[in-house]
């Protein structure tokens, strides 16, 4: 390879890899490999603050019905789920609200989760 070249190769690559390192955030969403919202990767820490609609306290919820009211990680599995597979646009905040309901509906399951329709929509 003539001189030439190489130093045509070796601007590509350099003018590639920048865009790639500044760019790698927008890259990771575009192409699927976000922060991975499986059970085993999330704890309590990753959810934001309460969205402090009025009349509704949140409490942890481990065990089904999961409904308005409820937060937790398992929450924020089914919102990313729902916006994965019915891009439902939800915030993935772990907190059971209308929209989170709502798009469960949308998906064609009632107002809250049982446990047949929970392992459903994870699956």
């Amino acid at each position: 390879m003539s001189k030439k070249k190489k130093i045509i190769a070796i601007v590509i690559v350099a003018i590639v890899g920048t865009i790639v390192f500044w760019k790698r955030n927008w890259l990771k969403n575009k192409l699927g490999f976000s922060k991975d919202y499986s059970e085993n990767n999330l704890n309590e820490n990753d959810l934001g603050p309460s969205p402090a609609l009025p009349g509704i306290k949140y409490k942890e919820c481990k065990v089904p019905p999961y409904k308005i009211g409820c937060k937790g990680k398992y929450i924020k599995v089914f919102q990313h789920k729902l916006n994965k597979k019915n891009n439902a646009g939800l915030k993935v905040d772990g907190y059971f609200g209308k929209m989170t309901e709502q798009a469960i509906e949308k998906a064609g399951y009632g107002k809250s989760l049982e446990i047949d329709e929970a392992k459903e929509l994870i699956s």
